[in-house]
């Protein structure tokens, strides 16, 4: 259903090879809740062009998770900005997308825990937050087309994160607002 693996790295006495096996971890937790959530929904299946009303293939991707040299490139080839970004979304060909691979999340670790850090929330919230923003990117939505588009896929996230219980609720108000997104992917 979920398949993880580590983008190859320059190896250095900095870069352990297990650095990033507790955000694996976490990914796995988060998309196995996550996955059949939008498999499940009418109106993610129809934005991703399956029918609503089936919920069969079941949705999968890949997660990889990055140092901040990696996503700077990855960021430089694949859309022309030149720095690192927390979170990249590549979507499958069509071919592997009809059997529901919707495609591969690039995730820049450190990136991850600057914005944890900034915001005030853990680092495994900032992941869950990645993760369902990267989906909704491998779906079909684009904050950047429009800013009716940008409203939607926030309203989305918020959403997701608090119906799949990846974030926390408190009684009489949502902690699950945000600031908007910086990131471009």
């Amino acid at each position: 259903m979920v398949l993880y693996e580590r983008m190859p790295e320059k190896r250095s006495r900095k870069t352990p090879e297990n650095r990033f096996v507790a955000y694996e971890k976490e990914a796995l937790r988060a998309l196995l809740k996550l996955l059949p959530y939008a498999s499940t929904s009418t109106k993610l299946r129809r934005k991703a062009g399956f029918h609503a009303r089936n919920a069969e293939p079941a949705f999968g991707l890949d997660v990889t998770f990055v140092t901040r040299g990696k996503m700077k490139s990855l960021n430089r080839k694949f859309r022309g900005k030149d720095s690192p970004t927390d979170v990249l979304s590549f979507p499958a060909l069509e071919i592997f997308a009809r059997q529901g691979h919707l495609g591969d999340l690039v995730i820049c670790a450190p990136i991850l825990e600057e914005q944890a850090r900034r915001i005030g929330h853990s680092p495994k919230r900032e992941l869950h937050v990645l993760l369902v923003h990267g989906l909704l990117h491998l779906l079909g939505y684009d904050h950047e087309r429009s800013k009716r588009e940008s409203s939607e896929m926030a309203k989305w996230e918020n959403q997701i994160l608090g119906e799949v219980g990846l974030i926390e609720r408190t009684v009489g108000a949502s902690r699950s607002k945000r600031r908007p997104r910086s990131s471009k992917n």
